[in-house]
């Protein structure tokens, strides 16, 4: 169902979802088509409504003057659809494209920037089918790969740069054929660099608290947990929903955690 966003002269706008960018000023609506907007100023800075495009996703660079989208593409090979993935970089403040898209080969589900803006992780793999699913740092500058893609036995919910850089956590699911698990990488190589961090259910997330000492997951199996992101030791004992948690992040300062759950 749609989120509404309650605009700054008081009006609603419907969005599937989206992204906000840090400080809070610009709001990026996904959900199929895309539309880029100055919340502080009420204007539709950019949009795009292709039939042949479905934008997943995107996120703001920590600078907010880059965006970065990612989407599923339709082209007819030998009288057959048959979708890739794709990522387009944009300027926020003018709404357009910078340099060409970076095609991958199946539908990109998820981006995100790290913290210095240096680098951004894609997520990809098939949208109706829970085994397969790979992640892959790129450089922003040169628009070329820092490290081959991660190969993961399910699909990649989400994935988070450590503040620093050098390490990546990732939340996955199996399909059900083993432990559903967060991973913690060398983007550079793409070789795991800490013992698997398990729950019972799919981790629909995982992020890296400030400092990078930690990380948060959120699982299917009804619990967040707090985790060491060196030895992958629990932290806490499992923060229990009533429901699926589908988020979970630390605050600003590292001493809280927020989650939602469905």
């Amino acid at each position: 169902d749609p989120t509404l966003i309650r605009l700054p002269h008081g009006e609603w706008m419907a969005s599937l979802s989206g992204e906000f960018s840090p400080g809070g000023r610009f709001y990026v609506a996904t959900g199929g088509g895309m539309e880029l907007w100055d919340l502080w100023t009420h204007r539709l800075i950019s949009g795009l409504n292709d039939p042949a495009i479905t934008l997943h996703c995107a996120a703001f660079s920590p600078d907010r003057h880059l965006m970065a989208t990612g989407a599923e593409r339709w082209e007819v090979i030998a009288a057959r659809g048959s979708p890739y993935g794709e990522v387009q970089f944009w300027s926020v403040t003018e709404g357009k494209p910078v340099g060409s898209t970076i095609r991958f080969p199946y539908p990109v589900l998820q981006v995100g920037f790290g913290t210095d803006g240096r680098r951004l992780v894609v997520c990809w793999g098939p949208r109706d089918s829970f085994n397969y699913g790979a992640a892959q740092a790129w450089d922003v500058a040169t628009r070329r790969p820092v490290g081959p893609p991660i190969q993961h036995r399910g699909s990649v919910h989400q994935a988070d740069f450590s503040p620093d850089g050098t390490r990546l956590v990732t939340a996955f699911a199996d399909a059900g054929l083993g432990p559903c698990e967060a991973q913690v990488w060398n983007p550079a190589t793409g070789r795991p660099i800490a013992p698997p961090i398990r729950h019972r259910d799919g981790v629909a997330a995982a992020s890296f608290s400030p400092d990078g000492k930690w990380i948060v997951t959120a699982s299917e199996d009804g619990t967040a947990r707090v985790w060491n992101s060196f030895s992958s030791e629990p932290r806490t004992p499992p923060l229990q929903h009533t429901a699926a948690v589908q988020w979970a992040e630390f605050s600003a300062d590292g001493r809280l955690v927020l989650t939602a759950s469905i």
